[in-house]
C-alpha cells in the first residue's frame, strides 16, 4: 500500500479559525485535506522580542510620518519561529505566505502561496504605501528569497504571477494560478426575480473606505432616483458613517463572524436573497467574495483592479468597470442589465463560473496535480 504523503501546513493562525484571512487559511487547510493527504499545522510563531520591536517602529512612525510592515521586515522574519521537529515529520511543505519561510533551512520541497507579491502591493494598499525605506528594501529581499526557495508557487491570478515574473525575475513554468474558491459550505442557485421586484443589492468589506462604501450607497440612491426601485445590505464595516444608518433604502446588519453559527446563517441568508453584489473596491488581490457571490448567482459588479479579472468575468458573472467610473457609471451598468434581462442571464453564468472555477474542490484538484508533478521529478 502506497505511503499517505504528509503536507506541513505553515501558518501563523490556527486553520480552524474561519476568520483568519477572511476563512482562507481553514478553507485551504481542508482542501488539502481533500485533496488525500495528511496534513499537520506546523505553527508558526513570532519572539517575545517583537513586540519590543514594534514599539520602536511605531515611535519611530509618529515621529516621521512614515509606515511599516513587521511582516515585511527582516528582523521579523528572523524573529519567526517554526517547530523544527514537526517538519521532520512531514514531506512536503506549505506556506501560504513568505515571512515563516524566510530563514527556513530544509531539504524539504515548498510550495509557497500567495495572492500578491511585495512589489505588487506596495502603494496599491494605503496601509502598505509610504513605508520606511528599509521596509521596502527587505519586503523586496523577504519576497525574493520566498519565490526563489519554493519548489513551486501558488498564485490566486495572473496579476500576481506577473508581478512575480516581471519583478522578481521568476520562471513561469515555476507558478501555477488556481483561484481561491468561496468560503461557504452551503451554495445556493438564486432564483430569478420578477421585474417589479424590488432589487436587493449587497455590499460586504470591513474596510469601508477601500471596499468603495460611498459609491456603493451613492449608486443605490442614483437607481432608486431613476425608479429602479432597491434596498442595499450593507454586511462587514466596522466603521460604517453613522449618516448613511437613517436611509430607508439602507440596511445596516454589521459585522458577521463566520465562526459563529449564528451569524454564519445570518450571512447565508443574506447573500442567497439579494440580487446583486456591489463592491467598489480600489484595490484588491483576489477577492473570495467574488467567489462566494458567483456561489450563489449574484452578479457583481466592481472595478478592474489588482487581481479581480480572475474572479469577475465581465458579462459572464458581472461586470468590472474601470477605476475612473463614479457611482453614475456604476447606476448606469446596473441599470442596462435590468433592462435588458442580462442581470437574469448572469445569475446562471455565474453559479456554472463558481462551479467549472471558483470553488475549492478545484482547487483541491490542481493542488494534487502540482504534488504529483513534484513527486514524478523527485525535486
Amino acid at each position: 500500500m502506497e505511503k499517505q504523503i504528509t503536507i506541513g501546513f505553515i501558518s501563523y493562525a490556527d486553520p480552524m479559525d474561519k476568520t483568519a484571512w477572511s476563512g482562507t487559511i481553514h478553507h485551504l487547510y481542508k482542501s488539502i485535506e481533500g485533496a488525500g493527504y495528511n496534513v499537520i499545522w506546523i505553527k508558526a510563531r513570532f519572539s517575545k522580542w517583537i513586540k519590543y520591536y514594534q514599539k520602536l517602529l511605531d515611535s519611530l512612525s509618529k515621529y516621521s510620518g512614515k509606515r511599516y510592515s513587521i511582516a515585511h521586515t527582516i528582523l521579523a522574519a528572523n524573529l519567526t519561529h517554526i517547530d523544527k521537529t514537526s517538519i521532520q515529520r512531514v514531506d512536503i511543505l506549505f506556506s501560504p505566505g513568505c515571512t515563516a519561510i524566510y530563514k527556513l533551512k530544509t531539504d524539504k520541497p515548498i510550495i509557497y502561496l500567495a495572492d500578491a507579491t511585495f512589489k505588487a502591493i506596495y502603494n496599491y494598499y494605503d496601509e502598505l504605501s509610504n513605508l520606511f525605506s528599509f521596509n521596502i528594501t527587505e519586503g523586496n529581499k523577504i519576497e525574493k528569497k520566498a519565490l526563489t526557495k519554493a519548489t513551486h508557487i501558488i498564485h490566486a491570478s495572473d496579476w500576481a504571477k506577473q508581478s512575480a515574473v516581471k519583478d522578481y525575475g521568476i520562471p513561469q513554468n515555476k507558478i501555477s494560478i488556481i483561484e481561491f474558491g468561496a468560503n461557504i459550505t452551503r451554495p445556493y442557485i438564486h432564483k430569478i426575480k420578477d421585474k417589479e421586484d424590488t432589487l436587493h443589492l449587497l455590499f460586504l468589506g470591513v474596510d469601508w473606505k477601500r471596499k468603495g462604501g460611498d459609491i456603493a450607497i451613492e449608486t443605490s440612491k442614483i437607481l432608486n432616483d431613476q425608479g429602479i426601485k432597491n434596498i442595499i445590505h450593507i454586511a462587514g464595516p466596522m466603521d460604517f458613517p453613522q449618516k448613511y444608518k437613517e436611509l430607508p433604502y439602507v440596511d445596516f446588519i454589521g459585522f458577521l463572524n463566520k465562526n459563529k453559527e449564528e451569524e454564519y446563517r445570518k450571512f447565508i441568508q443574506i447573500i442567497s436573497s439579494s440580487d446583486i453584489f456591489i463592491l467598489p473596491t480600489k484595490a484588491e488581490c483576489a477577492g473570495i467574495v467574488f467567489a462566494e457571490a458567483s456561489a450563489y448567482g449574484l452578479p457583481i459588479f466592481t472595478y478592474d483592479t489588482g487581481g479581480v479579472g480572475n474572479y469577475v468575468i465581465n458579462e459572464i458573472n458581472g461586470y468590472r468597470l474601470p477605476l475612473k467610473c463614479n457611482a453614475n457609471e456604476f447606476a448606469e451598468q446596473i441599470k442596462d442589465c435590468v433592462t435588458t434581462k442580462k442581470l437574469d442571464q448572469m445569475h446562471k453564468t455565474a453559479v456554472i463560473l463558481y462551479k467549472e472555477r471558483l470553488n475549492w474542490d478545484r482547487w483541491s484538484t490542481c493542488f494534487k496535480s502540482i504534488i504529483e508533478n513534484i513527486n514524478t521529478h523527485k525535486v
